[in-house]
């Protein structure tokens, strides 16, 4: 069945039509531990860059804009320490819609515990 046939009840069932591109940034240091290697630290930045998107309910096109930035880093200082971290920022709004952060530590083998804040 074509897209044009489905029933929409709302603006998340609408299908729209846009032209975009994904552009992705990553910082990663790496470290060696017992002769592996390891990711120390990883970041990062990812958003979409929108040429021409058509608003599904009015049927009205804006030209080129970026989405959202999504931030994620990945921090393991000691082997048995992680910090997990990711935000979005709102270019539109001017402001992070979304922080969240967690710390793990590896107590043993099969034992963990975490610390996080959303």
């Amino acid at each position: 069945m074509p897209g044009s046939r489905l029933k929409q009840f709302d603006t998340i069932d609408a299908i729209a039509k846009n032209n975009s591109v994904g552009l992705e940034l990553s910082n990663k240091l790496q470290t060696k531990r017992n002769d592996r290697s390891v990711d120390f630290f990883n970041f990062r930045v990812n958003t979409d860059y929108i040429f021409y998107n058509v608003d599904p309910i009015t049927q009205t096109g804006n030209n080129g804009r970026f989405s959202d930035l999504l931030f994620d880093l990945e921090f393991l200082p000691y082997s048995w320490m992680r910090l997990d971290s990711d935000a979005t920022y709102d270019p539109k709004e001017d402001c992070l819609t979304n922080a969240n952060y967690d710390f793990n530590f590896r107590l043993a083998k099969d034992r963990s515990i975490g610390i996080g804040q959303r």
